[in-house]
C-alpha cells in the first residue's frame, strides 16, 4: 500500500514537473512564444478577432506570407502557429491560405469576415520588429499597434461597398493608400466567397494573387486533363508561349516546372505575336505528351479564344475601373469555370517524328512556331 501511494505520489509530481502550465488568454506554449514574430502575429489575430470576431464556424479567412518571408532578419514561419491559435483558422480547414511572396516583402495578415463582409489588414513594420527582436511576448501585446504594424487598416470590402464609389475605390487601390498587398489580397478574400476548386486556390497561392489570366491557366488545365490526357508511362512537356500568368497555373496544377525540366519558356513580343499565322495568334502554348520507353509522342497547340470571353463575360480590354473590372471578370470566370471548352480549343495537333523529343522544339536557335508551321516568314508561312 505504501509503494503504491509513493508511486501515486511521484506520479503526480512528474505531471506537476513536466505537464506545461494552464494558458491564459495571453499566455501561449513555448517555444513559439519566444519568437517576436508569434508575438506579432498573435497582437494581428486579436486585433482581428476583437473587430471581426473568431469565426469558429469557419466564416473567417485569413490570408498571410507568413513562412515565406523574414521579418526584421527573423523567420516569419512562427507567426503561423499564433494565428491558428488564435482564430482558429488552418489550411485543413481552407480558410488560412498562405500567400506566396519573396523573402524581402513585408510580413502581412489579412482577416476577412465571410458574414459582415469585413476586413482587417496589418502590414508588419520590419523596424520595429528588429527593434522589439528581444521584446517579450506581454511586452509586444502591450505595443500600441501604430508600433508594430505599417498599416492597420479596417474596411468593408462587399462587393456593394466597393462598388458604391467606384472612382475612390480606384483611387485608393492605385496611390496604394493601404499599402501594395491590399487590394491583391481584397481581391483573393472574394475568391474565397465562391467556394473554388482547391487546385485554383493552389495556383492562386503560388501566383499571390487573382486575375483573369491565371483562371484562364486553369481553363486549360482542365481542357488537358480531359482532351489530351496522358497514357501509361506518359509525360507531359509544355512550351510556355506566350508565357503570361497561365503558366503559373499550369505549373502548380500539373507539377511540371522550368526547374523540373517539364516547361519551357519563350516569351513572345508584340513583333513575334504579328509573326504569327493569323489563326496561331490567340495561342496559349504548345503542349506535348511523350512516352520515354517507347520514343513515341505527339503535341498540340492550344488556343484560348480571350475575345469571345469578354463578349461572354460582357467585359472588354479597355477597363474604366481595372480593379473593379477585373474583380468582376474573375467572379463570372470562377462561376462558368465547367464551361472552360467554349474557350480552350485545339489549334493544331501533331506526331513526333521518330527520332525526335519534345525538347528539340525550344532548343537554342529553334523556333517552335516556324517549326510547326505557324509562322509568317518572307510573307508566306513556312509549312513543316
Amino acid at each position: 500500500m505504501r509503494r503504491l501511494l509513493l508511486w501515486h505520489f511521484l506520479l503526480a509530481g512528474w505531471f506537476l514537473l513536466f505537464s506545461p502550465p494552464a494558458r491564459g488568454e495571453n499566455l501561449p506554449l513555448n517555444p513559439w512564444n519566444e519568437n517576436p514574430l508569434y508575438a506579432l502575429a498573435w497582437k494581428a489575430s486579436q486585433q482581428a478577432v476583437e473587430k471581426l470576431g473568431r469565426g469558429k464556424d469557419g466564416t473567417l479567412l485569413v490570408l498571410t506570407n507568413a513562412g515565406y518571408v523574414k521579418a526584421g532578419g527573423l523567420d516569419s514561419t512562427a507567426a503561423l502557429e499564433a494565428v491558428t491559435e488564435v482564430t482558429g483558422s488552418s489550411p485543413g480547414k481552407g480558410n488560412l491560405w498562405l500567400i506566396h511572396s519573396a523573402l524581402d516583402q513585408p510580413l502581412y495578415f489579412f482577416f476577412f469576415s465571410r458574414r459582415s463582409g469585413h476586413s482587417f489588414y496589418a502590414e508588419a513594420d520590419g523596424a520595429a520588429i528588429r527593434a522589439d527582436g528581444k521584446a517579450s511576448f506581454q511586452q509586444i501585446l502591450s505595443r500600441e499597434p501604430s508600433r508594430l504594424f505599417r498599416h492597420a487598416v479596417l474596411k468593408n470590402i462587399s462587393p456593394a461597398s466597393l462598388s458604391t464609389d467606384p472612382e475612390a475605390t480606384e483611387k485608393e487601390i492605385k496611390n496604394r493608400v493601404h499599402g501594395g498587398n491590399w487590394a491583391s489580397l481584397a481581391a483573393l478574400a472574394h475568391l474565397w466567397t465562391l467556394d473554388p476548386p482547391v487546385e485554383l486556390v493552389r495556383a492562386v497561392q503560388f501566383h499571390d494573387h487573382i486575375c483573369p489570366g491565371v483562371l484562364s491557366g486553369y481553363y486549360l488545365a482542365q481542357f488537358l486533363s480531359v482532351q489530351f490526357p496522358l497514357a501509361e508511362y506518359q509525360r507531359y512537356f509544355f512550351i510556355a508561349s506566350p508565357s503570361y500568368c497561365k503558366d503559373d497555373a499550369l505549373q502548380v496544377i500539373f507539377n511540371q516546372t522550368v526547374g523540373k525540366r517539364g516547361m519551357a519558356v519563350l516569351p513572345l513580343s508584340a513583333e513575334d505575336q504579328a509573326s504569327l499565322v493569323p489563326e496561331a495568334r490567340d495561342a496559349a502554348g504548345i503542349f506535348f505528351r511523350y512516352d520515354p520507353k517507347t520514343g513515341k509522342g505527339n503535341g498540340a497547340v492550344v488556343g484560348f479564344a480571350w475575345q469571345r470571353l469578354h463578349q461572354d463575360s460582357s467585359s472588354g480590354k479597355e477597363k474604366k475601373f481595372p480593379f473593379l473590372d477585373s474583380l468582376q471578370q474573375v467572379r463570372w470566370m470562377v462561376d462558368q469555370r465547367d464551361q472552360y471548352g467554349r474557350y480552350v480549343y485545339f489549334l493544331k495537333t501533331f506526331d513526333l517524328p521518330p527520332g525526335e523529343v519534345p525538347q528539340d522544339y525550344c532548343r537554342m536557335g529553334i523556333n517552335p512556331w516556324e517549326k510547326l508551321g505557324l509562322w509568317i516568314k518572307n510573307g508566306k508561312a513556312k509549312r513543316p
